[in-house]
């Protein structure tokens, strides 16, 4: 039977030990309610308080300080052979397909509104990294068709020069060629 805090069995006397009165101190020496009584209301409060104050430093202290997404991204050597930007281009392209997965993914999992906001959010912010670091890295040629021995044109040539260059050594379109040589 159990009254309150404290559990009490009832033991028949033909099955006690022969050293009951030892049992019955030591059982006596575990219970906690006795213990507890002894501190007032306001003491246990400020024992609470003073564990949630621990809890929250120490919550505090576990934040992740690690470089962001943004910082790792730029951390990544440049590339100094065309396979190797073909290689950087490549996993830019996949990258950015994750995280326009990850963001269209956060609607359907059953997330906070909030929480969705903020991951698609982040998965933008992502994107335009990623997007720069291609452009940094002019991953528009290495996404082109181009043999890996070819040349680009000149930097100082001009529209017709640089349209003529891209449909002699690469397999692009005229539309294509057309699109790369205005952004020069």
């Amino acid at each position: 039977m159990v009254s309150g805090c404290r559990a009490r069995i009832a033991l028949q006397p033909s099955i006690l030990p022969k050293n009951w009165s030892r049992v019955k101190r030591v059982l006596y020496e575990l219970d906690l309610t006795r213990k507890v009584r002894r501190y007032s209301t306001m003491q246990v409060h400020r024992f609470r308080v003073v564990v949630l104050l621990i809890a929250l430093g120490a919550a505090g202290c576990a934040q992740n300080n690690g470089p962001s997404y943004n910082e790792e991204l730029a951390r990544r050597p440049d590339p100094t052979t065309p396979a190797e930007r073909q290689e950087e281009c490549g996993w830019i392209r996949g990258e950015i397909a994750r995280q326009e997965n990850l963001a269209g993914m956060a609607g359907s999992m059953g997330m906070a509104p909030i929480m969705v906001m903020a991951s698609q959010a982040a998965a933008r912010n992502h994107i335009a990294a990623l997007e720069s670091r291609a452009a940094d890295i002019q991953c528009n040629a290495a996404f082109s068709n181009a043999p890996a021995e070819s040349t680009p044109a000149p930097a100082n040539s001009t529209f017709d020069q640089c349209f003529a260059h891209c449909q002699a050594v690469t397999d692009r379109t005229k539309d294509q060629c057309f699109d790369s040589c205005k952004n020069n």
